[in-house]
């Protein structure tokens, strides 16, 4: 499971804020949200960081923090047989 979070550039927490050791992985470029990132090693997974290319640029994932603010924005989940899981009902939330 992949959760892609969304940041504001440069956000900063305050002294004492708690935080999780996690080290850096590789810098990416994500043109279809206009955000660069970073992914981070998270148990068997990734968390990708996501923060606009420019403030206020108007793309979608700028439009998603004006609109929702930071926090979680989707999770990506890699299953082994796609066929069989789309066969699952609809309407499992």
């Amino acid at each position: 499971m992949d959760p892609y979070t969304a940041l504001r550039p440069n956000t900063s927490y305050p002294p004492g804020e708690p935080t999780a050791a996690l080290v850096p992985g590789r810098a990416i470029e994500v043109p279809e949200l206009a955000a660069n990132g970073r992914e981070i090693a998270a148990g068997s997974g990734l968390l990708l960081l996501l923060a606009p290319k420019a403030p206020h640029n108007s793309g979608p994932l700028d439009d998603s923090l004006v609109s929702r603010g930071e926090g979680l924005m989707g999770v990506t989940i890699e299953v082994a047989d796609i066929a069989r899981v789309r066969d699952y009902p609809v309407g499992w939330d």
